[in-house]
């Protein structure tokens, strides 16, 4: 999936991934470049998953997506 900042921001960011009951399926940090990056979550159950994104100022984001 690609992921794109509004205010774009040139530090990692820091990720994680959680699936429906809440158990961590990734963990590390994603470099944007010139405002957006790509994500690949390969071989996981389809289903309802949380894209949890800190920023290089403590910010938190939350997006729930889906995957088939």
């Amino acid at each position: 999936m690609t992921i794109s900042q509004l205010i774009p921001d040139g530090r990692p960011v820091n990720t994680e991934v959680l699936n429906a009951t809440g158990e961590t399926i990734y963990k590390g940090q994603l470099q944007f470049t010139n405002g957006t990056t790509n994500l690949f979550v390969v071989n996981k159950t389809p289903g309802l998953y949380l894209l949890l994104l800190t920023d290089s100022k403590g910010r938190m984001f939350t997006i729930k997506f889906v995957m088939q």
